[in-house]
């Protein structure tokens, strides 16, 4: 239907998707309709997880919870000079500017500080603070809210260049900008049913407890109507981190349940099961598929 709809409308499904499944081989088609969707979910969840980079491999520990292990390219002292030109300058800004000078952006120093400690292993996330903050005092100064004091200059100064210094010494801090430049994934929740919200929430159920509150504060961050250019990049980093951390948790559990079905050399059966048994109690995995399918294709 999404390939007819989009044939009629002008707007043909992606190219590269439509290749692959011509592509599926003879053999799926012939085991019948339930083994070309399985192939067909495969094969969308696949290419959405290829576009969606995000420096990070989400992976399940022991008891079958998801966590997230930031992949890091970027050299040790790069990182930790970035890091301390930075919080050199909020200290400054701290030690000799007085609280009515700053009290618009105290929030947001505070907010740094914590985020700072929290991803200190994190080359994106801090990248991703350093350009909030940025924007956000660019924000203050126009409004009249934050003075243009030399210091604030400085500070600004530093979240650039500490920005700047990631990006181009981390290979996949810079495959997710790059990402993140090509996908627009904002308003998201114009597109969640409750179905895809109990889905969403059975999933995080299945997160670490760390990861979790990451894609519930990223689901509501993307859910929150901007106002201005530094919210609306703030949204959209959340919109595409969700995203991409949800399609790779929607693959890993797939390819679980088609791994079990495969060990006993029932796949299709075992899918079709599964796909029965969704009735009464729905498969977060599928619908979390179907779903972001519909975001991209």
């Amino acid at each position: 239907l999404r390939w007819w709809d989009g044939i009629l409308a002008g707007k043909p499904l992606d190219w590269d998707l439509q290749r692959d499944v011509a592509l599926i081989a003879d053999e799926v088609w012939e085991d019948g309709p339930v083994a070309v969707k399985v192939e067909i979910d495969r094969i969308e969840i696949n290419h959405i997880v290829n576009r969606t980079p995000h420096a990070e491999i989400i992976d399940r520990d022991a008891s079958g919870q998801f966590f997230a292990t930031p992949v890091v390219t970027l050299p040790p002292t790069v990182f930790q000079n970035a890091k301390d030109k930075v919080s050199d300058a909020v200290a400054e800004v701290r030690a000799r500017l007085g609280h009515n000078q700053i009290a618009f952006i105290l929030p947001d120093l505070d907010l740094l500080d914590r985020y700072s400690a929290r991803y200190a292993d994190n080359p994106l996330r801090l990248h991703d603070e350093f350009e909030k903050l940025k924007a956000r005092i660019d924000l203050l100064v126009r409004q009249g809210e934050l003075s243009p004091h030399d210091l604030i200059g400085d500070l600004r100064a530093a979240l650039d260049s500490g920005a700047i210094d990631i990006r181009r010494s981390d290979k996949e801090v810079a495959k997710v900008i790059k990402g993140r430049t090509a996908e627009r994934l904002v308003r998201l929740r114009k597109d969640r049913t409750p179905k895809v919200e109990a889905a969403l929430a059975q999933a995080q159920a299945e997160a670490r407890p760390d990861l979790r509150q990451e894609l519930q504060e990223d689901l509501a961050t993307a859910d929150k109507p901007a106002t201005n250019d530094a919210e609306t990049t703030a949204q959209e980093n959340a919109a595409y981190r969700a995203v991409s951390r949800m399609s790779r948790m929607a693959k890993r559990a797939k390819d679980d349940t088609v791994k079990l079905a495969d060990d006993t050399g029932k796949v299709a059966k075992g899918v079709e099961a599964a796909g029965k048994a969704a009735e009464a109690a729905p498969v977060w995995w599928e619908t979390v598929t179907n779903w972001l399918s519909g975001l991209f294709f």
